[in-house]
């Protein structure tokens, strides 16, 4: 896109993020417009109407997030009349599918992947994620 890394952050800003509204009149494309000219950061958040100093503290959320190291759940054996109480009863699927998911998952070989993501070019099924609930 011919963009910083910085100037990628710049266009989110004006644009919109969860953390601030963004500038109206303004959207990906006229932002992108606008940061090409490469103004430079505070030029060009002055040129849209935003306070530089009122905006850093945003831009400082997507340059350092805030990261938390977090346990992994562990997962027991699956309690299946109660899934099919929530699956079934609560939610409307069908006990069919529900009960052929909770067999495909009894057959399946060892554990599921650390990241959950696609294995072998496959995509994995719900049915993997938890581990093995025989």
């Amino acid at each position: 896109m011919g963009v910083s890394g910085d100037e990628l952050l710049l266009i989110g800003l004006i644009v919109g993020t969860d953390f601030n509204d963004g500038v109206r009149g303004y959207g990906p494309k006229k932002a992108l417009k606008l940061v090409r000219e490469h103004r430079g950061w505070v030029e060009t958040l002055k040129a849209v109407g935003l306070d530089p100093t009122d905006i850093e503290p945003v831009a400082e959320v997507f340059r350092h997030p805030p990261v938390s190291d977090v346990t992994p759940p562990t997962f027991g054996p699956v309690d299946e009349s109660r899934l099919r109480d929530i699956l079934v009863s609560r939610h409307g699927f069908s006990p069919e599918r529900v009960q052929a998911a909770v067999h495909r998952a009894r057959r399946r070989p060892g554990p599921p992947t650390p990241s959950g993501r696609e294995v072998g070019g496959r995509q994995t099924m719900l049915d993997t994620f938890g581990g093995n609930p025989a």
